[in-house]
């Protein structure tokens, strides 16, 4: 009886051993399917930040470029009004055109 329960018990262990092994195995294979998300994770994000900057960077460029037209046109309607003034006066003129147009773009 003696030897029954000794067996028992060490059937028992045998089993419990074999149960930690697989325990820890799909431990180790839900750890590696974390850091494998993990790693997916963050390569994304980085993709998404890459394309976030681009986009950022290009609406950026869109508002300098706008800027620049507009002030290309003031520029262009300013050079007109000079045309149009007595030539005595044009220097002082674009003096002052430049002045203004200077102050804006620094």
């Amino acid at each position: 009886m003696v030897k029954e329960k000794i067996e028992k018990i060490k059937e028992g262990e045998k089993k419990a051993e074999e149960i930690l092994k697989e325990g820890r195995l799909e431990a180790e294979r839900i750890i590696n399917s974390l850091e494998e998300r993990e790693r997916d994770f963050l390569k994304e994000k980085e993709e998404y930040l890459k394309r976030e900057k681009e986009r950022y960077r290009e609406e950026e460029e869109k508002k300098k470029e706008i800027e620049i037209e507009k002030i290309r046109k003031e520029w262009d309607e300013k050079i007109e009004k000079i045309k149009s003034i007595p030539e005595d006066k044009i220097e002082e003129i674009a003096e002052i055109c430049w002045n203004k147009i200077k102050n804006r773009i620094f």
